[in-house]
């Protein structure tokens, strides 16, 4: 007769123990991945409410700026360095962030694409080659921007022709004591604002260090507040052909304007962003916002 030997009661309670381990495991294991997701998803939120909030004080700023640019448009035509928008601010958001302004006037600089427009003499070639010199270019350099720009296709923005790959990027970043080549160069300006425009621009014009030194001294003394005074200053060097060809190409007046907003905390948060914006009379108009390397055209 067979006998039925019944479970041995230690070995059963090893069974249950051994089973509970294993589910207490598992539900450990389940919490802390539930806790890892919950602090990877808060992380995550609180990132993303920080991009927010920087991305809403820097068009906040922009705002200012733009306004800025506005209000000094509506006090005369005449732009100079001491104008309010040259200054460098130092701005402060709703929510306590800082945030410092740079407000640089495009027509301080020559026109990279002014030497393939239809009725300009050749003097505007020479002055090219001088900016990309001070910069510390070189003349194969200047062969690769007249390779670029054509009539027919000319460079639409500066940040191109810097991720052209084909200028070196120390040109862009003013080493040895030279300034940045896009400190130098643009590509909207239809004049150069005679008040505005660095030494190394108005050497450029003038191929002449001594003379660009004095149009320096004499805006400091008192900038100039017409063309009048401009064709003056021109007409007293008693050059013709070289006056005829400045008088078309300085003014008092400046028209387009690159924006830099910066956290002034740059360590805490990198990168910037710029606007390419052009103002008529009172009137501004946003043409290009970069920010993080990324053109947007709005």
């Amino acid at each position: 007769m067979h006998t039925q030997r019944l479970p041995d009661p230690a070995s059963r309670d090893g069974m249950v123990l051994v089973l509970t381990v294993m589910v207490l495991a598992v539900l450990i294991v389940l919490g802390y991945a539930y806790a890892f997701n919950a602090g990877v998803s808060r992380r995550a939120t609180l990132n993303a409410r920080e991009a927010f909030l920087r991305a809403a004080d820097r068009e906040s700023v922009l705002a200012y700026a733009v306004a800025l640019l506005e209000a000094d448009g509506r006090n005369g035509e005449t732009d100079t360095l001491e104008d309010p928008w040259a200054q460098e601010l130092l701005v402060r958001s709703p929510d306590g962030r800082s945030y410092t302004v740079r407000i640089r006037d495009e027509e301080s600089k020559l026109n990279i694409n002014a030497h393939v427009l239809r009725g300009r003499p050749e003097q505007n070639l020479l002055a090219l080659e001088r900016a990309v010199l001070a910069a510390g270019g070189t003349p194969e350099d200047v062969e690769h921007i007249l390779g670029l720009a054509t009539d027919q296709h000319p460079i639409p923005c500066m940040d191109g022709l810097r991720r052209s790959g084909l200028l070196p990027g120390a040109l862009f970043e003013g080493r040895d004591g030279k300034p940045p080549l896009d400190e130098l160069l643009a590509t909207h300006p239809a004049w150069v604002n005679v008040n505005t425009a660095s030494e190394e621009v108005l050497e450029a014009l003038w191929q002449d260090a001594a003379r660009a030194r004095a149009v320096l001294e004499h805006r400091q003394t008192a900038p100039f507040t017409s063309r009048a005074e401009v064709q003056g200053l021109l007409q007293a060097e008693g050059e013709a052909e070289q006056e005829r060809w400045l008088l078309a190409l300085l003014d008092i007046e400046s028209r387009y304007f690159r924006i830099r907003i910066q956290d002034a905390e740059a360590v805490r948060v990198p990168g910037a962003l710029e606007a390419l914006v052009e103002r008529s009379g009172d009137r501004v108009r946003i043409l290009r916002v970069r920010e993080g390397g990324k053109g947007v055209e709005p």
